[in-house]
Formats: C-alpha cells, sequence, structure tokens
C-alpha cells in the first residue's frame, strides 16, 4: 500500500503542476487562450452539427403535421427487397397466455395388471412395448395355494408401458405384473400462476406447442383445479387430447397458448407492420407512389395481430413483413443497403 502512494502522490502532483502551468501560460497570453476557447467551440459544434445531420437523415424528411416522414418509393420497387404489404381490415383478435406444461399419461386409461391370486409366472406371452387389444392373455400364472392355473388378461386396448412379470418369479396380489396404457388420449397438464387464474377457465381454446419441434395443436380447457400446489406455487389447469398418431409422447415439455380474451376489432393489422419512431408506435401508409410513416394509437394484441384505434382506416395499404427496412432507410436513408 505505501508503494502504490508513493507511486501515485507523485503522479497527481505531476498533473496538478501541468495544469496549474496551463492556467498561467494562458492568462499571460491571450492569443492562445482565444484559440483553446475557438476550439472548444468548434468542437461543441461539430458534435451538435452530427445530432442535427443525424436527424436529417433521420428522415430524408417530407414533413408536414400529419405525419413524420415520406418514403418516395413505390409498392412494385420496394417488393424486391422482400417487403410485403397488407390491408387493413377487421377482424378477430385472440390474446393468449402463454404457461407451461407437459404431457402425462392419460389416467382414466391406464390399466396396472395384478394377478387374482399369489402365483408364480409360468408364461409370459407380452413384452414391453406391445400393442395389446383388450382380453388379450399377457401371462400365465400358477396359484401359490392350490397350484391352480390361470391366465391374466389385458382389461384395455393399449401399449404395455411398465412390465414387472418374469419367467418363474413369484408376484403377490397387490404386485404390478404390467401396465397398460391407451395412447389414443393423453393429458397435457399446464400450470397457471395465481396471478393469472382469473382469466383462465374451462371451455377455453388452447394451442399445444412442443417446446422442441415446435408442432402445434389445438385443444380445450377440460379441466382447472381449485388449489395452489404447495411444492410449484400454480394450480392445475388440463386438456385432453386426442393421439390418434401417438405423435404427443408423454414426458414431453410444451407451452400452452390459451386464449384469455377473443372479440372482433373494427381495425385490424398485421403486427410486423408497427414500428417505433423515436418512440412513437408508427406504420407505413401508402399514398400514391409513396409511403408516409405515420403514427397511430394502438389497442389490443395478440401474437400476430394488432387493433388501431386512430391513423389507420379500413382499406388503408401498408408495408408489413419487412418494414423495418423502411425505418432503416429513414435512419439512414439508403435501402440499396439492404438489398442482397
Amino acid at each position: 500500500m505505501k508503494l502504490k502512494i508513493k507511486v501515485i502522490r507523485p503522479a497527481i502532483n505531476s498533473l496538478l503542476k501541468i495544469f496549474h502551468g496551463v492556467t498561467r501560460y494562458l492568462k499571460t497570453h491571450p492569443r492562445m487562450r482565444a484559440l483553446v476557447l475557438m476550439s472548444s467551440a468548434l468542437a461543441f459544434l461539430s458534435a451538435m452539427g452530427f445530432i442535427g445531420w443525424r436527424q436529417w437523415k433521420l428522415a430524408q424528411l417530407s414533413v408536414d403535421d400529419d405525419h413524420i416522414a415520406t418514403i418516395h418509393r413505390s409498392e412494385e420497387d420496394l417488393t424486391k427487397y422482400g417487403i410485403t404489404f397488407i390491408d387493413a381490415a377487421p377482424g378477430k383478435l385472440a390474446v393468449e397466455l402463454k404457461v407451461p406444461g407437459e404431457v402425462k399419461l392419460n389416467g382414466d386409461a391406464l390399466a396396472h395388471m395384478v394377478p387374482r391370486f399369489p402365483g408364480v409366472v409360468r408364461q409370459v406371452h407380452k413384452n414391453l412395448g406391445d400393442v395389446v387389444k383388450k382380453g388379450e392373455a399377457l401371462a400365465v400364472f400358477e396359484n401359490n395355494a392350490n397350484l391352480a392355473v390361470f391366465e391374466m388378461r389385458s382389461q384395455i386396448d393399449g401399449v404395455i408401458i411398465e412390465k414387472n412379470a418374469t419367467l418363474g418369479e413369484v408376484i403377490g396380489s397387490s404386485e404390478e405384473a404390467f401396465v397398460i396404457a391407451d395412447l389414443s388420449k393423453v393429458w397435457v397438464d399446464l400450470f397457471i400462476y395465481p396471478t393469472d387464474l382469473s382469466r383462465v377457465k374451462a371451455g377455453q381454446n388452447v394451442r399445444v406447442i412442443d417446446q422442441t419441434s415446435g408442432r402445434e395443436i389445438t385443444g380445450t380447457l377440460a379441466y382447472v383445479g381449485p388449489t395452489i400446489s404447495n411444492h410449484t406455487r400454480t394450480a392445475l389447469a388440463r386438456v385432453v387430447l386426442d393421439n390418434p398418431e401417438m405423435a404427443w409422447r408423454p414426458g414431453t415439455f410444451v407451452t400452452g397458448a390459451i386464449v384469455v380474451d377473443e372479440g372482433d376489432v373494427p381495425v385490424m393489422i398485421d403486427a410486423a407492420a408497427v414500428q417505433d419512431l423515436t418512440g412513437v408506435p408508427t406504420v407505413f401508409l401508402k399514398k400514391g407512389d409513396e409511403f408516409v410513416a405515420t403514427p397511430v394509437r394502438l389497442g389490443r394484441r395478440d401474437d400476430k395481430h394488432i387493433e388501431v384505434l386512430d391513423g389507420v382506416t379500413v382499406g388503408s395499404r401498408l408495408a408489413s413483413t419487412g418494414s423495418f427496412l423502411l425505418k432503416a432507410e429513414i435512419a439512414k436513408g439508403n435501402l440499396e443497403e439492404h438489398e442482397h
């Protein structure tokens, strides 16, 4: 520490001497003082000039009271940059609440197969993963008490998902020899946080989205639990999904997009059409062969669409996908930079 102080203190003293020396020099040399002040002023003006240039580039403006800026390009010209166009129109918004979830076995379509009497396994007809029909023989047992032979037959159509019957093994009357699951329907358990429970009700439509593949299917909430789990601090909501091709495997993590609000709106546009210009939500509205950056007042929204309360009317032609390129042109004044 003493070494650091010995090094730092002389450095500070040297800087102070230089500062005082420059100050005394400027006091005794008015022309040099004027030159330093002029240089400082020029640096300040240069910075302000750069800001002003950026503001000019921010638009290459055709500014009036109704809009922010005008892009002097036709729809045909902009299409080659990958920009698409839409017409504002009435529509239906579906506001979704997204929650985590998991595909589970259908608890109402499980068969836990136990022998009628304790006995020795004498024959095993089915193995793990086999598809079985109701009434089909699974195994043959020998009763421990009287050595009588009896069969175990499947109680449902399904797939064997657990097998504990091994030839020669003794299995008690309370032990599972097989577990069979009907996978033609599965449960999707969704986890609802308490703050969202008031918005979630049985009967609401749900998009179930596989978190790995992105595959999705639509279902309906069949059940919303009345209690909060002590472990997860969430409530259970359940979707029963048809699964005829067994594409939805139990254990798969999913996202449930629950439609919590749905209704008609007078004017609706794609969310991709809205850009933020200087903190103002803005769309690029076609007027003749130009696109005018026009502020809008927005209402409800879902993942893909937004309600427009003011600034756009039904039938208005707007830049949609790729409209960020028009924002870039306003900022840079050169759409050609985005050409491929």
